[in-house]
């Protein structure tokens, strides 16, 4: 059969099943009971089928069904199903939609689970249940007061919003999130160990023994309990209602200063012992009658720091790690020292050097078959003098991660040309983050626009030299030379008039020209005793400049701009 639509007709007040296989290609399959397709099979779309539908291999267009809908590879455009939808391996291009629950997993070693577009559903629980599978999500949103359950090692997600107050739980996650939106209650259990890097806003956050959660962003919670881990920057962390547990806060990076604000909270909520301060003591400092600030009165030794918490290096190329004392200014302990733990990597792939506090890693293979031979934990603990670990001092730990040698490209090259005030976007594909570098400074800035997933990130770049200045645009793959991407030149600003033919005015009369421009431009007329300007107001990129008709009739005068001239005035 190759590229029929299926109807199903109602037989009894039944539907039958379909089952495509094999390299059979059919076009929509509709009215359907039970749906399954496996193999190399294509299909279209799969609307309202009225039982489960079940892909194991093949391509299938977009699912549009009543009930349950499970995916364990192959490739699909999208699902929106009323049941459950189980991922377990292969692709979605596009959204993933429903009332209920979406279960994601990564159950074979070489099949990943990739969604492109966004899940949206009322509970969702991702997990990475194999050694290898990696679960790849791009966009995570909670429906209305939804949970959402994180575990395993292999996760990725490029943006989780908890858009209607969800609920976040981590059970033995170790990842890093980019972002966490509009959570409500966020729970870490004693085997999670998870960063957080966007700004986040929660009610609770409850961290269990053995758990760690760091924020790389500020951080406003209105209550945190438990006896967990607690990472987060000097003065980014803001408590609004309560304190409680034994939560062990470190302030991150090494440099652990007296008088830093440790952090803040609303009036009598915070103390100076709600913390179990990781290497130093707290003093309170009343800032005004609505907060409090707590800083750090003494420092002591508390472990070791990394200065990296993980490396990407592309095959060919090597990094550094380098440890030191947390806090920086203390001193290890009399007769205790810090060794070096890498016995997980593959000799095969990684070369490692030590010198002094200082590790260099080279890649020197990648290899294909097996992915656990191209990642390892680095650990930096202290010990005493026979060698055994202080468990009363935090160990470091770095993951390093082997790729290959990465190809970056632009959908942008050559040389570039950018009006003067203007801005262009542009996509950098990269099989890993690539950040973006500009050569020269003083001739255009750039943002990131559009975060990296899915091999793509975008990027806003805004000329802001000279007219003609040139720079070089470059993205860096961690471990590689940079990559030039493009050249951009600033040319001319654009600038447009909504007046452009010649005419005449009245002698005595006014009359209002709009100037589109990047910024203020310069209006000018030929002859001031012909026509006098007068500066009007601005609204957004909109210059609005009015000139008065004072000279004879039967003179004229060029109107300018930019020494431009866009038109002819006569008095009459």
């Amino acid at each position: 059969m190759s590229g029929y639509d299926i109807r199903v007709l109602e037989n009894g007040g039944k539907y039958a099943n379909v089952s495509v296989t094999g390299s059979a290609s059919v076009g929509e399959i509709k009215n359907a009971n039970e749906v399954n397709i496996e193999d190399k099979a294509k299909v279209g779309d799969i609307t309202d089928a009225s039982g489960k539908v079940a892909i194991s291999g093949g391509t299938v267009g977009v699912v549009d069904v009543k009930q349950d809908v499970s995916v364990s590879d192959g490739r699909v455009t999208s699902i929106e199903a009323d049941g459950d939808i189980d991922l377990t391996g292969g692709t979605v291009s596009g959204d993933v939609t429903t009332d209920k629950s979406v279960t994601i997993d990564a159950e074979d070693d070489d099949i990943n689970t990739v969604v492109s577009g966004t899940i949206e559903a009322q509970n969702i629980t991702v997990d990475s249940s194999s050694e290898d599978g990696q679960v790849q999500l791009a966009n995570v949103l909670l429906k209305d007061d939804g949970e959402i359950t994180l575990k395993g090692d292999n996760v990725s997600i490029a943006k989780l919003d908890c858009a209607y107050k969800g609920n976040v739980t981590f059970e033995g996650f170790e990842g890093k999130l980019p972002s966490l939106l509009n959570a409500q209650d966020v729970t870490v259990d004693e085997d999670t160990n998870v960063v957080v890097e966007g700004p986040v806003v929660i009610d609770s956050l409850d961290i269990a023994d053995g758990g760690s959660i760091e924020f790389r962003d500020t951080v406003e919670v209105a209550s945190i309990s438990g006896d967990g881990k607690l990472v987060v920057a000097a003065d980014k962390l803001y408590v609004t209602d309560s304190i409680s547990g034994d939560v062990k806060l470190r302030l991150a990076g090494s440099n652990v200063n007296v008088g830093d604000v440790a952090y803040r909270a609303a009036k009598d909520v915070g103390s100076v012992d709600a913390f179990d301060g990781v290497g130093f003591t707290l003093e309170r400092k009343s800032v005004d009658t609505k907060s409090d600030s707590f800083l750090v009165k003494s420092v002591s030794f508390a472990g070791v720091a990394l200065d990296k918490s993980e490396v990407t290096i592309a095959k060919g190329f090597s990094d550094t790690v380098t440890v030191s004392n947390y806090p920086a200014s203390t001193s290890l302990p009399a007769g205790a020292s810090v060794v070096w733990d890498y016995s997980d990597a593959d000799k095969d792939v990684f070369e490692i050097t030590a010198d002094g506090a200082t590790l260099t890693i080279k890649v020197k293979e990648y290899d294909d078959v097996y992915a656990t031979s191209n990642s390892f934990d680095l650990y930096a603990t202290v010990v005493d003098s026979d060698g055994d670990a202080l468990e009363d001092y935090d160990s470091a730990v770095c993951t390093v991660t082997a790729i290959p040698e990465v190809v970056v490209s632009s959908d942008l090259s050559g040389i570039v040309e950018v009006p003067q005030g203007s801005t262009k976007d542009f996509v950098v594909n990269s099989q890993v983050e690539a950040p973006v570098t500009i050569g020269t400074g003083n001739v255009a800035v750039h943002a990131l626009k559009t975060p990296f997933a899915n091999g793509q990130a975008t990027y806003t770049i805004k000329a802001t030299g000279e007219v003609g200045t040139t720079a070089g645009v470059y993205a860096t793959v961690p471990g590689q030379n940079a990559v030039k991407l493009f050249i951009i030149k600033v040319t001319a600003p654009v600038v447009t008039s909504d007046t452009t033919v010649d005419f005449d005015l009245t002698a005595g009369s006014r009359y209002v020209f709009k100037i589109t421009a990047p910024s203020a431009p310069a209006f000018t007329v030929g002859n001031g005793a012909v026509l006098k300007t007068q500066a009007g107001k601005i609204v957004g990129n909109d210059y609005y400049f009015a000139v008065y008709a004072i000279g004879s009739a039967g003179q004229s005068t060029g109107v300018y701009v930019n020494g431009v001239k866009v038109c002819t005035v006569t008095v009459k």
